[in-house]
């Protein structure tokens, strides 16, 4: 299971997310934040606290490792699991559509927004 995660504008990004949680695979009580360098290309910044309780995931991330600790927070969030490369070999959005589970469903994001 992944979570993306949108935290601003930045030019690089995967169809708009900048940060991605568990690309990689867990390990205990921790997951690995993943920062996006443009395009399907991400860099393992740090690890965050996880726990799992029966069906459900829980998630620690500092608002330090996002950028994001001196704002009003405004983040963007989709989770997805097992989303598949396209035709090309190319991880791509659009697969959220026809593989594995995407919550909210297809391009749809949930919100959490401190700004007015």
């Amino acid at each position: 299971m992944t979570l993306f995660i949108k935290t601003s504008n930045d030019t690089e990004n995967w169809y708009g997310y900048n940060y991605a949680v568990n690309l990689e695979k867990s390990h205990g009580n921790k997951a690995a934040l993943s920062k996006n360098s443009g395009g399907w290309n991400w860099t393992n910044i740090c690890d965050v606290e996880m726990k799992v309780e029966a069906n459900k995931m829980m998630i620690a991330i500092p608002k330090k490792v996002l950028n994001i600790a001196d704002k009003l927070v405004d983040i963007h969030f989709k989770w997805a699991d097992n989303y598949q490369k396209n035709d090309k070999g190319e991880y791509d959005i659009n697969t959220f559509y026809c593989h594995g589970d995407a919550a909210p469903y297809g391009r749809m994001n949930y919100v959490y927004s401190e700004v007015k």
